[in-house]
This record gives C-alpha cells, structure tokens and sequence, in this order.
C-alpha cells in the first residue's frame, strides 16, 4: 500500500474509533481503483468544484485544496458540530436530511463513521494550483442505503 493510502487509512480509524463500536475500515483495492479512475476523470476547475460520481456502489467524500491528508479528513469529520444526537428518528425517516443546510452539511461525517462501512479505497488528483482527493466506501453508508436510510443503527455515539 502507497504512503497516501496509509495515511488515509490511519486517519480515518483514528476518527472512527472515537465512536462506540464502529469497526476499523480496510484498504480495498477494487474500490481505490474506482476511486482513482474517478480522480482522473477531474478536470481541475478554478473554482475547486466538486462533483460526485453518483455511483450506486460506493459512498462518496470528494474535497479539493486541501495540503494534506490529516486536514481533508479532519474538515469531513468536523461537521460532527451540525449532527444532532437527539434527532436520529428524524435522520431515519428521512424528513430532517431533506433540510440540511447546504452551507453545515454532516454527509461527510455520517459516511466517515458508517458503522456498516467495512472498506475505504482513496485516491487523488494533482492539479495545477491543489489537491483532489476522493475516497470511496464499501458497502456505501448515509445516502446510497438501498431500501432507506438507517443512522440509528450506523451512526454511533462518542465514546
């Protein structure tokens, strides 16, 4: 495994084990694979757009400008600050994602500490001015739950 494919492994068990009983994910070489093809699939854009995939295998986070893996992972992780404990029927049912504000998202952190997330393949892209990295995840958590969403069941609390 690449330095970049430790240290991305490294960071997101270090975030995940600050949850009960939320396993340590592994490298999948199949879905790095996916992840890289859809790295260089980017254009590179000024304006650091990011654009997801849309697979309907893999849960997706995508970040740009970023000098490093601590700091991308530490930004997904972050927006814990927006998740409400209290509300996860809400999150259930579906009614509460339907108004997350744009500008405080939490899908980078549910998919972060998916419990039934096992497998995590990232890859990046060098562009002229950054950095983009997209990781991809195995089975798909938060948004890509076939048959509904279940973060009462995925979505532990801190330790």
């Amino acid at each position: 495994m690449s330095r970049f494919a430790l240290e991305m492994l490294r960071h997101h068990n270090q975030k995940r084990q600050l949850h009960q009983d939320v396993p340590d994910l592994v490298w999948n070489q199949t879905v790095y694979d996916f992840a890289q093809s859809y790295a260089d699939s980017y254009g590179c854009p000024e304006d650091l757009e990011l654009v997801h995939s849309m697979s309907a295998d893999y849960g997706e986070n995508l970040a740009a400008g970023f000098r490093n893996v601590s700091a991308v992972v530490d930004v997904w992780y972050d927006e814990i600050a927006d998740f409400d404990y209290s509300r996860m029927d809400e999150y259930d049912d579906g009614s509460l994602l339907k108004n997350v504000d744009p500008e405080r998202p939490i899908g980078h952190f549910t998919q972060l500490i998916w419990k039934s997330t096992t497998q995590l393949g990232c890859a990046y892209k060098r562009c002229a001015r950054y950095l983009y990295y997209t990781c991809n995840y195995y089975p798909a958590g938060n948004l890509r739950i076939v048959g509904g969403h279940s973060y009462t069941a995925n979505i532990a609390a801190l330790r």
